[in-house]
């Protein structure tokens, strides 16, 4: 009895998660559209209009706003089928367009949720305990910075992106075999082709396995053994697709100047306070809700300390060691 109840306690606290991030995100389904980009994405948006080969065609041959992000589209044509079915007269889109938003919300809540339990599955092949487990995807699951992915369809591509890219991880955590390469590839591939900044995986995911490998699993106390040389190779024709995947993007955006012949430290200022922003959105979202939108000049204008985070958490990291390192990685 006393085994039962210890194996059912993070069955019923996972039960409970899970419910309650229904319940936090199902009045996301009555939500409407937004103008900030729904209407260019969405339902203005001729390329997702019908799900039918000729635009599917469109989707994948061009890119709609200078973004290729084919998959994402090809998703959206999907649920644009679905909503137009069941579009009534209650806002603009469904008024003009024959639209609804409902189909749309309901695909971010299933995707968010899919995307906790991946996240859940991922910490417990890390070796965590059930219940640190659960407390990181409670986390994951219910931040603040998840509302905006969740809540404005534009967003949904975050969601779709991230799937692919946890489901490419969690592959990578398993002993990786013809087969799974080829799946940890496609997952890779995926989420690149839902929004191009993911071809930062590339980078992650070797550092990915060797963290991994560092660490004694619950079936096996002895490290594993490094990246093989297929593995090698694999992960090297990642870097390579991503270098592709940021050449288009590149060449789409060509037109877009964002400051004129920075110099290399320069460069390497405006990354820095890019992570460092997105780590103390983590930390504390509403000291940078208002900075969402600051131009590499404004960044270079003016001193900040944003930019010098990284390099604390590196440090911290540095002189934290082995077990709260691995669990800092592990909740980020």
């Amino acid at each position: 009895m006393r085994a039962l109840s210890k194996h059912s306690l993070p069955i019923i606290i996972g039960s409970l998660v899970f419910g309650l991030i229904f319940a936090l995100y199902l009045p996301t389904l009555s939500f409407n559209f937004v103008e900030f980009d729904d209407h260019l994405h969405i339902y203005e948006n001729p390329d997702i209009a019908s799900f039918d080969w000729p635009h599917i065609k469109q989707i994948w041959t061009d890119a709609n706003l200078r973004m290729y992000v084919p998959v994402s589209e090809t998703f959206w044509a999907a649920l644009h089928a679905v909503a137009i079915q069941g579009a009534a007269p209650l806002n603009y889109a469904a008024a003009t367009y024959g639209l609804s938003p409902a189909p749309f919300h309901a695909a971010s809540v299933l995707l968010h949720l899919a995307n906790v339990a991946l996240t859940l599955s991922l910490f417990l092949r890390l070796g965590m305990l059930p219940l640190a487990a659960l407390a990181g995807a409670a986390m994951f699951a219910l931040h603040p910075l998840q509302v905006e992915s969740v809540s404005w369809i534009s967003a949904q591509r975050d969601l779709l992106a991230c799937f692919f890219a946890l489901s490419c991880l969690f592959v990578l955590c398993l002993p990786l075999t013809p087969l799974r390469s080829l799946g940890a590839s496609l997952f890779f591939l995926l989420s690149c082709l839902s929004k191009p900044s993911l071809v930062s995986l590339a980078l992650i995911a070797p550092l990915f396995v060797w963290f991994v490998r560092q660490q004694p699993t619950q079936t096996e106390q002895e490290l594993r053994p490094r990246p093989s040389r297929g593995e090698r190779v694999i992960f090297g024709s990642w870097v390579a697709l991503a270098l592709g995947i940021s050449f288009i993007t590149r060449r789409l955006e060509a037109d877009i100047v964002y400051f004129a012949h920075p110099a290399w430290y320069e460069r390497l200022w405006v990354a820095a306070d890019a992570v460092g922003f997105y780590l103390l959105r983590w930390v504390a979202p509403p000291l940078v809700s208002g900075l969402y939108a600051r131009p590499p000049e404004s960044v270079l204008a003016s001193f900040s300390i944003v930019p010098l985070i990284p390099l604390f958490v590196l440090a911290l990291g540095y002189f934290a060691r082995r077990r709260v390192l691995y669990y800092g990685i592990s909740a980020l």
